[in-house]
């Protein structure tokens, strides 16, 4: 990175920027009642544990295998909680959960360009961060439901304590890998918006969403970012994007909507 902060370090500093902010916010709307019982003490250690672990994942996968085998890498999640759910959830594996995934699965490969050589970098580590990574968003899908499968309903509290945990994890790395300061203005924006919007905001939205719909379909759904990224890219950044990916950012639109389509 140009600031000269590496992906442990944004990782860290996104962590320890957003979880004392949600804590100081949840203390605030309780005034005191700051409590976790032991039983949901271990499902949210194991969230904020699979939290650290996609998050440090992806960005090294992205450093050793590049951001297009990466991403198709880590939207493997929806496939892992697929065919884990059954299993631990209960859920129904359903046709149109298989296709609505397979479709989302093609269009995410075409939306980041990895169908194109000069984009992928081969590399078994990288392959395997990557996969850790798509095992790790699926783990704290399945965890998160699992809790709520328990009767456990306090969604500002998990996001809280999962992040709080999250940054937990991080702290005995940060002995091997002193952390960097920030030194520019510039790179500070950039960490307050990962903290704040794409940390804060996200996770709770997506605990949220989860808490009305089964695991498997949360998953596949939240695989609707990769449009957002296209639009992103076209709208503000200015990128001239191929139609090949517009095409697979629509295929994501499809593969979701499908989901919700009555039998």
């Amino acid at each position: 990175m140009a600031s000269g902060l590496d992906a442990f370090d944004v990782v860290v500093y996104r962590l320890a920027i957003s979880s004392p902010f949600l804590f100081l916010a949840f203390a605030l709307r309780r005034k005191g009642s700051l409590g976790v019982s032991p039983s949901v003490v271990t499902y949210l250690a194991l969230g904020g544990f699979a939290t650290f672990s996609a998050m440090i994942s992806y960005y090294y996968a992205v450093s050793l295998i590049g951001v297009a085998l990466a991403a198709v890498l880590t939207y493997l999640a929806p496939v892992f909680t697929l065919i884990s759910s059954p299993f631990l959830l209960g859920e129904r594996v359903s046709s149109k959960k298989v296709i609505s995934a397979s479709i989302v699965l093609i269009g995410c490969f075409l939306a980041v360009k990895a169908y194109s050589a000069s984009y992928l970098k081969l590399n078994e580590l990288g392959i395997l961060i990557g996969i850790m990574c798509g095992l790790s968003y699926s783990l704290m899908t399945l965890t998160l439901k699992l809790l709520m499968k328990r009767g456990y309903e306090d969604m500002f509290k998990t996001v809280t304590f999962m992040l709080v945990f999250s940054t937990v994890f991080c702290l005995p790395f940060t002995a091997l890998h002193p952390l960097k300061p920030v030194l520019d203005l510039e790179a500070l924006a950039l960490i307050l918006v990962l903290a704040f919007p794409l940390t804060s905001l996200a996770y709770s939205l997506f605990v949220l969403g989860l808490s009305k719909a089964e695991a498997s379909k949360s998953n596949i759904a939240s695989s609707i970012e990769i449009t957002t990224a296209v639009a992103v890219g076209i709208l503000l950044l200015g990128e001239a994007l191929e139609p090949i990916q517009i095409l697979g950012a629509l295929l994501v639109i499809v593969g979701v909507s499908l989901l919700y389509l009555r039998d």
